[in-house]
């Protein structure tokens, strides 16, 4: 990429013939990507930069980190473009570091366009970008447009909604993917470890394919009739979002430390309980924690040469009977069935998997400087709407079970605030209640009654004052 060139206006690059938006396309590998990408390294190139963006009102923005996580990780460099076929990186971190502009003279030149709510930009996961310039000290205004969105809001039931994905798709040209920058496993390095003549055609291009997707896709959803739902629903709450990881929520690593020791100990007497069930009634032990183990214990006939408990198998895999929650719950519901192990097992698992998916987890995913877990709460991956969490799973958190309920204790306030949890009142079954214009269900929402208890009481033929949540649930 040439050095400290002054942005020009580029000439449009032809595509071709071009399919419907999310046709399917050939196999055929798309011609290798053109586009005039350059890494800006001066101030004087920079500032130019910035009258152009400045004049063109509109322009997309990418930014490359050090980590794919953007509470854990730091700015590398941002990437701009305003015509399509064009674009420019603006490194702060690289292999190179006399090369180019550090990041507070960069950001000082460009914070002013970036937090002007009248200039519009556009993007892809434009949530990450925000995040990643908050953390250098600017706020990004003006969100116009998210082709991640945009592909989410035109059909949810896409398989992936990447950048790389849609450019496939929509502009039949196969991007350089992260992996094939940065490599895997052992070598694999992190994006300020990449050279700046292989990092920054890498970082406009991202700029230049968003931009060019922005185009494609925002005459489809004007078509859809979906610019009320994109512009008034979905573009407002990426700053919502990005406001809720940025705010993390405060743990008390202390309660974790304290609930896994307490589970730590009931699972070694499950452990105990298991291994003296197996002799007493098979003559053996075996690994609880070994599906395969556990299935002869089971299922194999007491006189067999590995001998078991001799139940007939309710479900079978490629790899034999399965031993699965489904399968384990049934048997110990069982009353022919005398054995405690079907039981004692579904008890285990759960404390096992508690220990390690959360009171582990959760500790090692609070940040060394925040002290809180910074969640990420996604709008793209739910067909049906609703936000899914990650990194880390939030919403997995059993709520419906003593043990559950425990472990959310270790989420607190701090001095002088306090928790809530709010949600909508049965909202799906409001909406079942109005599309269907059943009279049971209407005359129970007039009536304000909780329509599990009124279920529950009805299925189980008792009084609702007498319903429990074991009722309600079934």
């Amino acid at each position: 990429p040439a050095d400290d060139a002054a942005p020009a206006a580029p000439a449009r690059r032809a595509h071709g013939a071009e399919p419907g938006l999310f046709d399917a396309v050939d196999d055929r590998a798309p011609a290798a990507p053109e586009g005039d990408y350059q890494v800006v390294r001066t101030e004087s190139a920079l500032r130019a930069l910035a009258d152009a963006l400045k004049a063109a009102g509109r322009f997309a923005i990418d930014t490359e980190a050090t980590r794919e996580r953007p509470m854990w990780a730091d700015l590398c460099g941002i990437s701009l473009a305003f015509e399509p076929g064009a674009a420019w990186y603006i490194p702060v971190r690289s292999p190179e570091p006399g090369t180019h502009l550090d990041a507070r003279a960069a950001l000082a030149i460009l914070a002013p366009i970036l937090e002007d709510p009248a200039i519009a930009k556009v993007g892809h996961n434009l949530k990450y970008d925000s995040l990643i310039l908050r953390r250098a000290g600017v706020e990004l205004r003006g969100i116009d447009f998210d082709s991640m969105i945009a592909s989410y809001v035109i059909d949810a039931s896409r398989s992936s909604h990447s950048l790389d994905a849609l450019a496939l798709a929509l502009l039949r040209r196969t991007n350089v993917t992260l992996k094939e920058l940065l490599g895997t496993g052992r070598t694999q390095k992190t994006f300020d470890q990449i050279p700046l003549d292989r990092a920054g055609p890498y970082a406009a291009e991202d700029a230049d394919v968003a931009l060019q997707l922005a185009a494609k896709m925002g005459p489809q959803i004007r078509a859809m009739g979906l610019t009320d739902l994109m512009g008034n629903l979905e573009l407002p709450l990426i700053d919502v979002l990005a406001e809720l990881a940025w705010n993390g929520i405060l743990v008390d690593p202390g309660e974790l430390d304290h609930q896994r020791q307490r589970l730590a100990g009931r699972i070694t007497e499950l452990k105990s309980q298991i291994q003296e069930e197996a002799m007493q009634s098979c003559g053996r032990e075996f690994d609880p924690d070994s599906p395969k183990q556990l299935a002869t214990i089971l299922f194999n006939k007491p006189d067999a040469a590995e001998p078991g408990l001799g139940i007939r198998p309710l479900k079978r895999r490629k790899t034999g009977p399965s031993t699965d929650a489904e399968v384990l719950e049934k048997l110990a519901q069982d009353v022919t069935i005398e054995s405690p192990i079907p039981d004692l097992i579904l008890e285990y698992r759960q404390l096992t998997k508690l220990v390690s998916t959360y009171l582990g987890a959760l500790k090692e995913e609070i940040h060394p400087q925040t002290k809180r877990i910074h969640a990420s709460f996604n709008q793209t991956v739910a067909a049906t709407g609703r936000l899914s969490s990650s990194d880390p799973n939030l919403q997995n958190i059993p709520i419906r079970t003593d043990i559950g309920r425990e472990i959310r204790r270790a989420f607190i306030a701090p001095p002088g605030r306090v928790l809530i949890t709010a949600d909508y009142s049965q909202i799906e079954l409001r909406v079942l209640a109005h599309l269907s214009q059943d009279p049971a269900l209407i005359d129970a929402f007039q009536e304000s009654q909780d329509i599990h208890t009124a279920d529950g009481a009805q299925g189980h033929g008792v009084r609702e004052d007498t319903v429990t949540r074991k009722h309600s649930d079934g």
